[in-house]
């Protein structure tokens, strides 16, 4: 080989070297998409947690369904996953307690919070318990 073919192949070295630390360090495109899409799960569930709190305190009462919170001043939330458009679970557990779901594509690591609450969960589905703001006694 020559000069110009021996600095060639080490350059083409060092650019497939770069390539497979950087899949090896951050993952792999799909692997950071998952990432991203769990994040923002798990920010919808947040932004529904919060508009729930306002329609406890405006209505003084948990929403009977997602679909009542477009009635408070928090309306505008996502109800419904990014990726198949299938409403957000959320079941009332009781006069205080509720729970909120979704469906997640990978483990979480820790990387987002819930919150105050844990927001750590497996892939697949999962249903995080919360409770209703107090109201204070009239």
């Amino acid at each position: 080989m020559k000069g110009g073919g021996i600095l060639l192949a080490g350059a083409t070295v060092v650019v497939v070297a770069a390539i497979v630390a950087g899949f090896v360090v951050l993952g792999s495109p799909s692997e950071e998409r998952a990432r991203r899409l769990d994040q923002r799960r798990v920010f919808d569930l947040q932004q529904l947690t919060i508009a729930i709190d306002y329609y406890v305190r405006e209505h003084r009462r948990l929403p009977a369904s997602l679909d009542d919170l477009a009635s408070t001043s928090a309306g505008n939330v996502s109800v419904r996953d990014p990726i198949s458009s299938q409403p957000y679970g959320y079941r009332v557990v009781s006069d205080t307690a509720y729970e909120l779901c979704a469906t997640f594509d990978r483990e979480s690591k820790g990387e987002v919070g819930f919150g105050s609450q844990p927001s750590a969960h497996a892939a697949g589905r999962k249903c995080f318990n919360r409770k209703a703001p107090e109201q204070p006694k009239q």
